[in-house]
């Protein structure tokens, strides 16, 4: 069965993106788009009765104001209790924020639904972060802070609300054409280590190593711990880094494998920043050695950005194709797909373009550095929006839900290793995996120093 949707003609390129990744990539429902003098959006069958209706109040307001303040969402949010609709839709919570529409006009007249939620405009602008367009704001690192964003001043984080849309429309079509068939994805959790620092960073040279030595004897008064440094440096220069405490990754992939999980591991190929960057070089022995060791046990090799590529593309270029050319110094057909950037640096009217053009088939930096969630409102892949040429890119992006240190560390939420940390990280994953969405998570192999560290992210595994 193939759907119609009608709809107004202004931002028709727009449009046909948001429709793309609803019905294709989420649904995998064939549609036509029919341009009309309309001012709502009508969704229909042309061989079955029955039509939905839905408002189409962010193209209305933003075609004539785009990109500008006065097309941002009213605040605060009003609210449709989908508990009201007659609607066999499981989500999150009923009572559903409502980010464009207006939730008074949800009604059914006969084989006429009237949704109150304006789906497609809402969607478009969590999934190509317009908001991020308008008012591009800022933390320290030029990253945009989700204390900025619209998901979290109006409480929904930690929603997929994108989800939760497709679901409701899903819902609607389903109670008009019962025999419509949509695409049925099954959610996965994905693990993904940046390899920011694959070795304990004090054995880095004998310099560095000397002056911590001398701190232990003279200030801490700890011999012992003097004389372990000392060993692991021995050991460190003789390429055994079983004691390093950092070098976790046979480890790492080994819990990966007893929770029948693959992991992605991204390297830093270049150092754009020297404070910021890595302190190894790509093509390193070590490095050479841990890129194979990953490939053969059946995991991703991938790029982790450098600190300033985020807004530089010929810097991008020149990471990915040295990446890659170290990667075949190790003798093995690795292709290197994807991406994420380094301190999750993102700018999103330029970086999906320039990660599109150097060959990247998914970036997965989307996530906030600073609280966990979804930036996008969906966890599923979905193809990215070029803010530059004004249409789809080829690249897709695979949302990050959890950054371990969004979570634990002081610097951001702070809530240590108990039952908070892991009952906000189980609840993302749950919530993830409910819409058919992955749980994409995080993890450092710089992480992992303490016990409580491996025990936490093996829960999370659900390996004991």
């Amino acid at each position: 069965m193939a759907l119609i949707i009608e709809m107004p003609a202004e931002r028709l390129a727009e449009r046909k993106h948001i429709l793309d990744i609803v019905f294709n990539e989420f649904l995998g429902i064939e549609f036509h788009l029919v341009q009309s003098t309309r001012t709502n959006v009508k969704v229909f069958a042309s061989d079955a009765a029955g039509a939905i209706y839905l408002p189409d109040s962010f193209f209305a307001r933003a075609h004539l104001q785009w990109a500008q303040p006065e097309s941002l969402p009213c605040t605060p949010l009003l609210h449709w209790d989908s508990a009201t609709s007659g609607l066999n839709v499981d989500l999150v919570d009923p009572l559903v924020p409502v980010i464009y529409g207006d939730p008074v006009t949800a009604s059914v007249k006969d084989t006429e639904l009237f949704l109150p939620i304006d789906i497609f405009g809402s969607c478009f602008f969590m999934l190509t972060r317009y908001e991020e367009i308008v008012q591009p704001v800022e933390d320290e690192h030029s990253r945009y802070p989700a204390s900025a964003s619209l998901a979290y001043k109006e409480g929904f984080l930690d929603r997929p609300i994108v989800d939760e849309y497709v679901e409701i429309l899903w819902a609607a079509m389903k109670l008009l054409w019962p025999n419509l068939t949509r695409y049925e994805r099954i959610g996965a959790i994905k693990v993904s280590c940046d390899v920011d620092r694959p070795f304990d960073p004090s054995l880095r040279s004998v310099g560095v190593v000397s002056r911590i030595v001398l701190g232990d004897v003279l200030r801490r008064r700890d011999v012992s711990a003097a004389l372990r440094r000392i060993r692991r440096y021995g050991a460190f220069r003789r390429g055994d880094h079983s004691n390093d405490p950092f070098h976790k990754f046979t480890w790492y992939m080994a819990v990966c494998e007893a929770a029948g999980l693959g992991a992605a591991f991204y390297f830093i190929p270049a150092r754009s920043d020297p404070r910021m960057d890595c302190h190894y070089e790509i093509e390193d022995p070590d490095i050479l050695a841990l890129i194979r060791d990953v490939h053969l046990a059946g995991h991703e090799v991938g790029t982790h950005g450098s600190y300033n590529t985020f807004r530089d593309q010929l810097q991008i270029q020149l990471e990915r194709q040295r990446l890659v050319s170290a990667a075949a110094l190790v003798g093995n057909n690795i292709e290197i797909s994807g991406n994420r950037q380094h301190y999750l640096r993102w700018d999103s009217r330029v970086t999906p373009d320039y990660l599109d053009g150097v060959g990247y088939g998914y970036d997965t930096t989307g996530s906030f550095a600073d609280m966990p969630g979804f930036r996008y409102g969906t966890s599923k892949p979905f193809s990215m929006w070029s803010w530059i040429r004004s249409e789809a890119l080829r690249i897709q992006e695979r949302p990050l839900v959890v950054m371990e240190c969004s979570v634990i560390d002081d610097a951001y939420l702070g809530l240590g290793y108990g039952a908070e940390s892991f009952d906000l990280m189980n609840r993302l994953k749950s919530r993830s995996m409910q819409f058919g969405g992955d749980f994409t998570l995080l993890w450092h192999n710089s992480h992992f120093l303490h016990d409580s560290d491996q025990e936490l992210f093996r829960a999370i595994l659900g390996v004991h």
